[in-house]
């Protein structure tokens, strides 16, 4: 397993193979993950990569091993390449699916999710119908994004709680962008990716009270059989969901710590 699992490393961070078969061995590599945990392991640079690319050479200065994640991560910077659309959907399915949950690459997808340049190209030229439905269009990608975020905030507390950790990075490639002197000034909406941010946890909570609460009205009504016990469960229930609430922090709060500790 290691061997492929080096050399489809080794495909993806050359930079002279073509960008087709790159992207499909970063397809490999996620859809294998799913199978073998060991996909997502880090693997020492001396067994797999012999050509990398600067973006993974800059990455792998800093240490002795490159991972599949560290991989998505520096394709991600390119946000103009077809690569880095399919890199994004990579780390979609493994985000969702659990298998990482990585602050830098949820703030680089919510990038992508509100650059407009991203899908301008695609707009003005084609089928939208078809470019829609084909693996690498900057429209597919949007759409798959678009149900990704308030997803992945449903899905679970670490799924929020990492949304919440991706404001700092997230600013951090907003200024970094912005600071590059390029003929055309890039501006973001950053009020309104942080909006969107705090958005999809507040309505990831309201959907798990709402279910949860759905589920204790079950149980009661199958376990209750007096009223004395009724009225006992009930306040029980009540004493619960006021701790849960004195214990729970409003989203507005952490992304104003968060914004106050970039600022710092």
């Amino acid at each position: 397993m290691n061997k492929y699992k080096n050399l489809l490393f080794e495909i993806v961070c050359n930079e002279l193979e073509r960008l087709e078969i790159r992207a499909q061995s970063l397809m490999a590599l996620c859809d294998l993950s799913f199978l073998f945990n060991g996909f997502l392991l880090p693997t020492p640079l001396s067994q797999t990569i012999t050509s990398p690319t600067k973006s993974c050479h800059q990455e792998c200065e800093s240490s002795d091993a490159i991972s599949l994640i560290h991989i998505i991560n520096e394709i991600l910077d390119n946000t103009h390449s077809a690569l880095s659309i399919i890199a994004a959907e990579c780390a979609v399915k493994l985000l969702l699916a659990e298998k990482i949950h990585d602050a830098n690459i949820v703030a680089r997808l919510i990038m992508m999710f509100f650059d407009k340049e991203l899908c301008s190209s695609d707009e003005e030229n084609g089928d939208l119908y078809e470019d829609a439905l084909e693996v690498g269009s900057p429209i597919r990608m949007q759409q798959i994004l678009a149900i990704f975020f308030p997803s992945y905030a449903i899905k679970s507390e670490l799924g929020r709680i990492t949304l919440m950790a991706s404001i700092k990075p997230m600013l951090k490639i907003v200024h970094n962008t912005s600071s590059k002197k390029t003929k055309k000034v890039k501006t973001w909406p950053i009020a309104k990716m942080m909006e969107y941010v705090c958005t999809c946890i507040e309505n990831g909570e309201d959907a798990v009270s709402i279910l949860d609460n759905n589920k204790t009205n079950e149980e009661k009504m199958d376990s209750i059989t007096y009223l004395d016990t009724s009225q006992k469960v009930s306040e029980e229930d009540l004493e619960e969901k006021v701790k849960k609430e004195e214990n729970d922090t409003s989203p507005i709060l952490l992304l104003a710590i968060s914004l106050s500790e970039y600022l710092l």
